[in-house]
């Protein structure tokens, strides 16, 4: 007879995957970690040529971390630059969203994997990530309601291959990431100068007319 491997073997991984990112998100709050973006935010601009670089290392550690990214995207426009912020935070995102989503497959998929086959739902779920996961993972991207570190990790348990996931995670958050930075650009611009700058107005009514349909795009192919 074969030897059944202890149920504690094979849950201990993603359990505390969980306890992890449940650890990191609190930790966050308690240690108020939005204030100490303003230091950073010094910091980095006095590393002149270096600056983005650094910027998106710090990004990539704070994704894997599981701490608020968003005041960072909104910043780097203010650092570097429409076009410099747009790329070093896209950069930054996708690299961690890909480095948290590795740590989640290598650490606890095979335990998930055990678990999954033996609940025919949860199964179910499982398989649809494997047929429709670009699917899924470009529409979690495109709706910023859905938690963006928790999803990182959560589709490293699921069937989604790595190189659909990091494209589809780094050219469905472009938009949102576009909408962030330009925005503030044109918000302090206009407070700054008086002056509402049009052609940046412009762009962010594009890619928000961009954003539904392809939100609309996403849900069609979910209910197909």
């Amino acid at each position: 007879m074969a030897r059944r491997e202890p149920k504690s073997n094979s849950l201990w991984k993603p359990f505390a995957l969980l306890l992890f990112v449940f650890v990191m998100i609190v930790a966050a709050k308690v240690f108020h970690f939005g204030d100490e973006i303003k230091i950073v935010q010094e910091w980095v601009r006095s590393l002149g040529f270096w600056g983005p670089a650094v910027f998106v290392l710090i990004y990539i550690i704070v994704v894997i971390a599981a701490l608020p990214g968003t005041a960072l995207t909104l910043m780097s426009g203010a650092m570097f630059g429409s076009v410099t912020g747009i790329i070093s935070s896209s950069l930054g995102a996708t690299l961690g969203a890909g480095a948290s989503f590795l740590i989640a497959r290598y650490f606890a998929r095979e335990s998930v994997a055990k678990w999954v086959s033996k609940h025919k739902k949860f199964k179910k779920i499982d398989d649809l990530t494997a047929t429709r996961g670009p699917v899924i993972v470009a529409f979690t991207r495109l709706v910023p309601l859905f938690p963006f570190n928790v999803f990182n990790y959560a589709f490293g348990l699921t069937r989604v291959g790595f190189w659909p996931y990091l494209f589809w995670s780094w050219l469905c958050m472009l938009p949102v990431t576009i909408l962030c930075v330009v925005g503030v650009g044109a918000f302090t611009k206009t407070l700054s100068e008086g002056t509402v700058p049009w052609p940046m107005v412009a762009i962010l009514v594009i890619v928000f007319i961009i954003i539904v349909f392809a939100v609309r795009a996403a849900k069609k192919q979910l209910k197909s």
